[in-house]
């Protein structure tokens, strides 16, 4: 089913907050300053907050194995991801496919799986092989429509492991120079806690991370002039399960070739690409868990998430 936030049970301060009048303000700052003040304390190993029920036994499975892409230490998009807003729908016209690619959702192996369907080439060869978007044909995405013959595609990921493949890749990695942090807040380390409070700095302003400009961070619903709750789409993945199965129906939805799939999307796992940051250690803390539920919420109501 649809995974929701899930309320954590009220502190002793909220109560406090509950009894003594104060501004508006402040009353929020405090409410805030309660809440990582108790987050502290658990990492700092002084208080834990409750656990969940544990994860399904193939929850996070073959989910971690596109965080890095192709390219062991590259960067997810290159160059291109300063305009990014262009390139999001891809294209192979032959079969008049259309694809929403959201960052941090296996970007890069749907780039060079696209590019293998329209040029036969490795998108990593050189720009011209990665114009795989709609622009580059000619084409509007407005007007690529069911009445027309196209057919759209998406695939999605779980929110919480999408940001945690951001924060990896851009705050801790430093893919271009970490300049796709955001907040910015590097890490040297790669730590739990290092973690904890990029969370907590971007609940207090997710406005900042989901219109900030940088969308490896923004709501997957606002990707393609807005995904509408898949609405109109003919095909939904997952970046979860069986992904190989998966990438493996969408194009025989249009009877389009499959040659390339299992290079790309190997049945199993992509060797050497799997992320090494564990989400059940990252995600151990209920507080920080809702956090990004929270800012994240509208993508709940994708199917499937």
């Amino acid at each position: 089913g649809r995974g929701r936030a899930q309320g954590s049970s009220r502190s002793s301060g909220a109560h406090f907050l509950d009894i003594v009048p104060m501004p508006r303000f402040f009353r929020a700052f405090s409410v805030h300053l309660a809440l990582s003040v108790q987050l502290c304390t658990t990492v700092n190993g002084i208080r834990l907050l409750p656990q969940e029920a544990s994860w399904p036994a193939d929850y996070w499975d073959g989910d971690l194995n596109f965080v890095r892409g192709l390219v062991e230490g590259g960067s997810e998009e290159g160059a291109e991801s300063s305009n990014a807003g262009a390139l999001d729908v891809l294209v192979y016209p032959l079969r008049k496919l259309v694809f929403c690619r959201i960052r941090k959702v296996a970007s890069r192996n749907f780039n060079e799986l696209f590019a293998k369907l329209n040029y036969n080439v490795s998108w990593s060869l050189g720009s011209g092989s990665k114009r795989v978007h709609a622009e580059t044909f000619g084409l509007d995405p407005v007007d690529l429509t069911r009445e027309k013959g196209w057919k759209w595609a998406v695939f999605l990921r779980n929110p919480l492991l999408r940001y945690l493949s951001a924060w990896g890749s851009k705050c801790f990695a430093k893919e271009e120079k970490g300049m796709h942090c955001v907040p910015h807040l590097l890490s040297s380390t790669g730590s739990v806690s290092d973690f904890e409070q990029h969370v907590l700095a971007s609940h207090m302003h997710p406005e900042r991370l989901l219109e900030g400009g940088d969308n490896h961070w923004e709501l997957q619903q606002d990707y393609c002039l807005g995904l509408n709750n898949a609405t109109g789409y003919d095909f939904v993945g997952h970046l979860h399960g069986d992904v190989n199965s998966q990438v493996h129906a969408m194009l025989r939805m249009v009877d389009a070739p499959e040659t390339h799939v299992d290079a790309v999307f190997p049945k199993r796992s992509v060797i050497g690409h799997s992320t090494s940051l564990d989400p059940d250690l990252y995600y151990r803390n209920k507080t920080i868990r809702k956090f990004v539920r929270d800012i994240y919420m509208k993508d709940y109501d994708l199917p499937g998430l």
